[in-house]
Protein backbone atom coordinates (compact mmCIF):
# COMPACT_ATOMS: atom_id res chain seq x y z
CA UNK A 1 0.00 0.00 0.00
CA UNK A 2 2.88 2.26 1.00
CA UNK A 3 4.61 2.11 -2.64
CA UNK A 4 1.18 2.73 -4.79
CA UNK A 5 0.65 5.42 -2.19
CA UNK A 6 3.98 6.61 -3.23
CA UNK A 7 3.29 5.99 -6.98
CA UNK A 8 0.37 7.63 -6.85
CA UNK A 9 1.59 11.14 -5.54
CA UNK A 10 4.36 10.94 -8.25
CA UNK A 11 2.03 10.94 -10.80
CA UNK A 12 -0.82 13.65 -9.26
CA UNK A 13 1.49 15.54 -8.04
CA UNK A 14 2.50 17.71 -11.30
CA UNK A 15 -1.16 17.56 -12.09
CA UNK A 16 -1.90 19.71 -9.00
CA UNK A 17 0.61 21.96 -8.78
CA UNK A 18 -0.05 22.99 -13.05
CA UNK A 19 -3.40 23.00 -11.45
CA UNK A 20 -2.70 25.46 -8.37
CA UNK A 21 -0.53 27.77 -11.32
CA UNK A 22 -3.89 27.57 -13.80
CA UNK A 23 -6.21 29.07 -11.29
CA UNK A 24 -3.85 32.26 -10.84
CA UNK A 25 -2.91 31.07 -7.13
CA UNK A 26 -6.97 30.45 -5.84
CA UNK A 27 -6.00 27.49 -4.19
CA UNK A 28 -9.13 27.26 -2.49
CA UNK A 29 -11.31 24.82 -4.97
CA UNK A 30 -8.18 22.38 -4.55
CA UNK A 31 -7.69 21.87 -0.77
CA UNK A 32 -11.63 22.30 -0.51
CA UNK A 33 -11.68 18.93 -2.91
CA UNK A 34 -8.86 17.75 -1.71
CA UNK A 35 -9.96 17.40 1.73
CA UNK A 36 -13.58 16.44 0.64
CA UNK A 37 -12.10 13.30 -1.67
CA UNK A 38 -10.13 12.57 1.61
CA UNK A 39 -13.27 12.78 3.84
CA UNK A 40 -14.79 10.56 1.48
CA UNK A 41 -12.19 7.59 1.33
CA UNK A 42 -11.52 8.03 4.97
CA UNK A 43 -15.21 7.01 5.32
CA UNK A 44 -15.30 4.23 3.23
CA UNK A 45 -11.83 2.92 4.83
CA UNK A 46 -13.77 2.90 8.02
CA UNK A 47 -16.92 1.27 7.02
CA UNK A 48 -15.06 -1.46 4.83
CA UNK A 49 -12.84 -2.03 7.79
CA UNK A 50 -15.24 -2.22 10.38
CA UNK A 51 -17.89 -4.44 9.12
CA UNK A 52 -20.69 -1.80 9.16
CA UNK A 53 -23.95 -2.41 7.03
CA UNK A 54 -23.02 -6.09 6.43
CA UNK A 55 -20.48 -5.11 3.35
CA UNK A 56 -18.28 -7.37 2.05
CA UNK A 57 -14.29 -6.92 3.57
CA UNK A 58 -13.28 -6.68 -0.33
CA UNK A 59 -9.24 -6.26 0.25
CA UNK A 60 -9.00 -4.49 -3.31
CA UNK A 61 -11.74 -1.61 -1.55
CA UNK A 62 -9.01 -1.45 1.55
CA UNK A 63 -6.41 -1.33 -0.68
CA UNK A 64 -8.01 1.44 -2.85
CA UNK A 65 -8.97 3.75 -0.38
CA UNK A 66 -5.60 3.45 1.64
CA UNK A 67 -3.96 4.53 -1.45
CA UNK A 68 -6.07 7.49 -1.87
CA UNK A 69 -6.20 8.61 1.39
CA UNK A 70 -2.50 8.63 1.38
CA UNK A 71 -2.12 10.01 -2.12
CA UNK A 72 -4.77 12.72 -1.19
CA UNK A 73 -2.90 14.06 2.25
CA UNK A 74 0.44 14.19 0.30
CA UNK A 75 -0.67 16.32 -2.31
CA UNK A 76 -2.67 18.77 0.13
CA UNK A 77 0.88 19.32 2.61
CA UNK A 78 2.63 21.55 -0.17
CA UNK A 79 -0.79 23.48 -0.52
CA UNK A 80 -1.18 23.75 3.18
CA UNK A 81 1.92 25.19 3.69
CA UNK A 82 1.10 27.83 0.73
CA UNK A 83 -1.97 28.90 2.79
CA UNK A 84 -0.33 29.43 6.19
CA UNK A 85 2.27 31.54 4.19
CA UNK A 86 -0.01 33.51 2.92
CA UNK A 87 -2.37 33.98 5.69
CA UNK A 88 0.40 34.65 8.11
CA UNK A 89 1.77 37.23 5.20
CA UNK A 90 3.92 40.12 7.20
CA UNK A 91 5.34 36.95 9.53
CA UNK A 92 7.80 35.18 7.24
CA UNK A 93 7.14 32.12 5.70
CA UNK A 94 9.90 30.25 7.72
CA UNK A 95 7.85 31.07 10.50
CA UNK A 96 4.39 29.82 9.49
CA UNK A 97 5.78 26.64 8.34
CA UNK A 98 7.80 25.93 11.43
CA UNK A 99 4.81 26.54 12.90
CA UNK A 100 2.90 23.83 10.78
CA UNK A 101 5.28 21.35 11.39
CA UNK A 102 6.31 21.45 15.10
CA UNK A 103 2.56 21.34 15.64
CA UNK A 104 2.54 18.58 12.95
CA UNK A 105 4.98 16.30 14.92
CA UNK A 106 3.06 17.23 18.18
CA UNK A 107 -0.27 15.82 17.23
CA UNK A 108 1.67 13.00 15.64
CA UNK A 109 3.63 12.10 18.76
CA UNK A 110 0.13 12.40 20.83
CA UNK A 111 -1.86 10.42 18.02
CA UNK A 112 1.13 7.73 18.69
CA UNK A 113 0.81 7.75 22.48
CA UNK A 114 -2.82 7.83 22.81
CA UNK A 115 -3.41 5.06 20.24
CA UNK A 116 -1.45 2.32 22.61
CA UNK A 117 -3.85 -0.12 23.65
CA UNK A 118 -6.81 0.86 21.71
CA UNK A 119 -8.46 -0.58 19.17
CA UNK A 120 -7.51 0.71 15.45
CA UNK A 121 -11.11 0.93 14.52
CA UNK A 122 -11.39 3.85 16.98
CA UNK A 123 -7.89 5.18 15.24
CA UNK A 124 -10.03 5.14 12.13
CA UNK A 125 -12.75 7.08 12.96
CA UNK A 126 -10.62 9.98 14.67
CA UNK A 127 -8.80 10.35 11.42
CA UNK A 128 -12.43 10.73 9.81
CA UNK A 129 -13.17 13.11 12.80
CA UNK A 130 -10.18 15.12 12.11
CA UNK A 131 -10.39 15.27 8.97
CA UNK A 132 -13.88 16.36 8.49
CA UNK A 133 -12.99 19.37 11.39
CA UNK A 134 -10.55 20.39 9.18
CA UNK A 135 -12.43 20.52 6.44
CA UNK A 136 -15.15 22.58 8.26
CA UNK A 137 -12.43 24.93 9.25
CA UNK A 138 -10.94 25.63 5.77
CA UNK A 139 -14.15 25.76 4.21
CA UNK A 140 -14.79 29.43 6.49
CA UNK A 141 -10.96 30.79 5.41
CA UNK A 142 -11.25 33.62 2.99
CA UNK A 143 -10.15 32.78 -0.64
CA UNK A 144 -8.27 36.12 -1.74
CA UNK A 145 -4.74 37.22 0.09
CA UNK A 146 -2.82 40.19 -0.02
Amino acid sequence: MGCGAAIGSLLIAPVAGRLSDWRNRRTKPIYLSLYATCCVATAAFCVSTGGYFHLPRARWVVYATAVTIVTVMNLATPVLFELAADITAPAPESTACGVMVLVNNLVGTAFLLCGVGVNPVVMNWVMLGTTATSLCVLVFLKSSYH
